[in-house]
């Protein structure tokens, strides 16, 4: 079973791509904005190596940012430059509160594609509705409602194909060798759900799925990106 760290992780991961409609490793860098989180890796404390997050609250317009920092300097000055150097700082992004989550669901893209929530495409939103106001962002919320949406999020993944092969029906004699083993993958896990525990299931769907997506646009590069 995963952690929920990795829960967290994965949902980052997926509601920043969405927001954003690019990679996360694209999304990342245009969450460089005021309110961003990032770690200092190479932060010293008393002597002591001590990785320490920082916000940033002020972009200077030179590409470069202010940075409050929690231990040591209360402000930190750094370039768009150094703060994309993987070996110094971890982006961590701006906090995932409940309108951001939102807005991954219902407006913008997941994995490349929109998502539309409408009279044909209808997900059952208990995760949204369990979500406490009294604590502003998705890490704060309770074990149960950071799986639930977890979930939520495949399910849309998985139901975007679905649409996606509904309006565009492939011709299976034009399609290359890998997009025809992840089809069939994919339909092979999201039948075998009855034979694993349920994350194990979901964990196989959404590795299929991605699959699949990735061999389309290898093979049709824009064409599916709707």
């Amino acid at each position: 079973m995963k952690t929920l760290q990795e829960i967290q992780q994965e949902n980052r991961k997926m509601i920043l791509e969405a927001i954003h409609g690019c990679s996360y490793e694209e999304a990342l860098e245009k969450e460089l904005v005021v309110g961003c989180k990032v770690i200092d890796l190479k932060h010293q404390f008393f002597g002591e190596h001590s990785p320490t997050e920082m916000v940033l609250f002020e972009d200077t317009g030179d590409e470069s940012f202010y940075f409050t920092h929690y231990r040591g300097n209360p402000f930190v000055k750094a370039s768009r430059q150094s703060i994309l150097d993987k070996n110094r700082y971890e982006i961590l992004g701006k906090p995932l509160t409940l309108d951001r989550v939102l807005l991954a669901f219902l407006e913008k893209k997941i994995c490349h594609f929109h998502i539309i929530i409408g009279e044909s495409s209808k997900i059952e939103l208990e995760a949204i509705e369990s979500w406490d106001l009294t604590k502003p962002t998705l890490e704060e919320q309770s074990e149960e409602t950071q799986r639930a949406i977890y979930e939520l999020l495949i399910k849309l993944l998985i139901l975007k194909i679905t649409e996606i092969r509904k309006e565009n029906p492939p011709v299976i004699s034009e399609l290359s060798s890998e997009v025809k083993q992840a089809m069939v993958n994919l339909k092979y896990h999201s039948r075998i759900t009855d034979y694993f525990d349920k994350e194990s299931a979901l964990e196989e769907i959404k590795y299929s799925a991605k699959n699949l997506l990735n061999a389309l646009e290898k093979q049709f590069g824009g064409k599916n990106d709707q």
